[in-house]
């Protein structure tokens, strides 16, 4: 069992830590640098012992013999003996208590020697203090303790068995080492003091320090939190597809959370599967086996089954894979998982991995993260359902148009042949019925990215002919135009014409589009036309019955229609209408009109 999310967190307990390792680390350093001092003095304390052994006594008599002086030798070899171990690990074992426990003996031990060596000189005593207050660097009262016994044990016991190397007499007071022993208890208690002293102002500044480190990464953890929710409302208002708006979503969560990796998987209902759509960061090896995690299997199934949040080590995370080590080869300490819940319903699982444990605020954020893509998902599902609805309504809708269109082209068609179709007509503006068809076909010439040229002479003014039929005749050819051209040329040209003494209004629509076969230009015409089946999947249907229709209403008002086309050349459709239609029905334009 997982252990559940605690979204709880400490930051006073935080910066307590945070102050605990920086003064620990301050007083290490203080430590480490006072061993290394002592371990130069220590070196410096033996070669200064023996120059002054050599100086003071360098040869004894002994009758008529003479010797080297056994001070000589004390400083040289019980001088090293002292100096030696202290000074090797002041430079091999910095910053370790037993080294600066080591150092404090040794140099007590030292001052000792050299009290020796100078027979008991007072000037030499003060060496003890000095030392006293070289010790007081390590800003640890502790090490005084052994140093002050050392000196006191060194006084007591010389003082009543050899006073001679402790003060230079043959006889002392007994009770003299008293006296040394009070002025070291003096100074200890100085020093211990300043010690203290010491500590609590590097705690202090401890605290501060981490103080103002818990500030600004408080700042900068409500400004990472303040971009991830930016970039992720961006992410989901934008109108991108799902996968699109989950990756924007992913890589925000690693970016301002400085995460090692993040991934979301939405729920298939059908199958009880989790089917990754989005991952950033590192380990993208791992994401083959975690394309699709069935609900209760591993960590991501775990957290749909559960439906619970998840925070834990990233070392006890069930993954898919056969390397258990993953985690501590790629450094990643914390993971965090959520379900997507909408309304208790799962859409999906979201899960992130850290390099360090995450803040209360990252854990807030992806918290409303979550909900905010749970919220995305589900409305990127709702709008991919109502544009399918969309396209079946829009395919139904042209259908039934196409149908409707084929009826009423068969009912004009059935009506010319019932000789049932009459005229209405009446005068009318050329310009102005022009103006009117292109309003209406813009649309669909802008539709496959034509462009429309009309071009309508002056001369043409009005016309008595039936105005209905006149823009049927004008609409269709256009509409044809506009079906099968894409990103061409349409031109509408208007002029009227004097053939027998008798006016003619002429259109001429031309396009650039596909273009006509000699075959395919002798069947538009027939009764009830249709264009052959590659070209209606192609470009639809009202190819030919259109035109056909085109056709008989030009020959009812005593017009005609004709074509030129070549293939990958567009075509030319061109009626003749005369100015004067009322009364002409049945009859035919001359011949050479065209």
């Amino acid at each position: 069992m997982l252990p559940s999310l605690q979204l709880a967190a400490d930051p006073g307990g935080a910066a307590a830590r945070r102050a605990g390792d920086l003064f620990a680390q301050n007083q290490h350093d203080i430590h480490t640098r006072t061993d290394r001092l002592f371990a130069d003095l220590m070196a410096i304390q033996w070669v200064s012992g023996i120059v002054f052994a050599l100086w003071v006594s360098p040869l004894a008599w002994s009758g008529t013999t003479i010797r080297v002086h056994s001070d000589v030798w004390a400083a040289i070899f019980v001088g090293g003996a002292i100096c030696l171990l202290p000074a090797l690990l002041g430079l091999f074992r910095p910053g370790v208590p037993s080294t600066r426990y080591t150092i404090a003996v040794a140099q007590m031990l030292m001052g000792a020697l050299l009290i020796h060596l100078t027979g008991g000189r007072i000037q030499t005593h003060f060496h003890v203090f000095a030392s006293l207050a070289l010790l007081a660097f390590y800003r640890d009262w502790r090490v005084l303790v052994p140093a002050t016994l050392v000196v006191a044990l060194d006084h007591l016991l010389r003082g009543m068995f050899w006073p001679q190397s402790m003060y230079g007499e043959l006889v002392a007071g007994q009770w003299r080492w008293l006296e040394h022993g009070a002025w070291v208890l003096f100074e200890d208690v100085v020093l211990v003091v300043s010690c203290r002293r010491s500590i609590a102002e590097m705690r202090a500044a401890a605290e501060r320090t981490a103080a103002l480190e818990q500030e600004e990464r408080t700042r900068q953890q409500a400004e990472n939190v303040a971009r991830l929710t930016a970039a992720v409302g961006v992410a989901l208002t934008r109108g991108t597809e799902l996968r699109a708006m989950l990756q924007q979503c992913v890589e925000a969560l690693v970016e301002h959370l400085e995460g090692g990796f993040a991934r979301i998987w939405t729920l298939n209902e059908a199958e009880q599967i989790l089917e990754l759509q989005a991952g950033a960061g590192m380990n993208i090896r791992h994401d083959a086996p975690h394309v699709r995690v069935p609900v209760g299997r591993f960590t991501a199934g775990s957290i749909a089954r559960t439906r619970t949040p998840v925070r834990t080590s990233a070392r006890a995370v069930e993954l898919p894979v056969t390397d258990p080590a993953w985690s501590r080869r790629d450094t990643l300490e914390s993971f965090v998982g959520y379900p997507l819940l909408l309304d208790s319903k799962l859409v999906g699982v979201m899960g992130m991995f850290a390099p360090r444990e995450f803040s209360s605020s990252a854990l807030d954020a992806m918290t409303a993260v979550a909900d905010a893509v749970a919220l995305g998902i589900e409305r990127k599902r709702a709008e991919q359902e109502l544009r399918i609805a969309q396209r079946r309504a829009e395919v139904a809708t042209r259908a039934r148009s196409d149908l409707l269109a084929l009826v009423n082209g068969i009912l004009d068609s059935s009506k010319i042949e019932a000789d049932n179709l009459r005229l209405s007509p009446e005068q009318f503006d050329v310009r102005a019925m022009v103006d009117g068809l292109v309003h209406t076909i813009s649309p669909l010439v802008h539709k496959n990215e034509n462009r429309l040229t009309v071009e309508c002479a002056d001369e043409v003014g009005t016309m008595y002919a039936d105005l209905v039929k006149t823009r049927q005749i004008l609409l269709n050819l256009l509409g044809n135009a506009t079906k099968f051209t894409r990103r061409g040329a349409i031109t509408l040209d208007v002029r009227s014409r004097t053939i027998r003494g008798r006016g003619f209004a002429v259109f001429s629509v031309t396009n650039t589009g596909v273009g006509m076969t000699p075959e395919q230009t002798e069947k538009i015409f027939a009764r009830l036309p249709q264009a052959d089946v590659t070209t209606t999947r192609r470009y639809g249907r009202s190819t030919g019955l259109s035109l056909g229709i085109v056709s008989r209403f030009s020959q009812l008002m005593g017009g005609d229609l004709s074509v030129e086309s070549r293939p990958g050349h567009g075509s030319r459709f061109v009626v003749q209408v005369p100015l004067e239609a009322a009364g002409v029905a049945g009859e035919s334009a001359p011949a050479d009109a065209a």
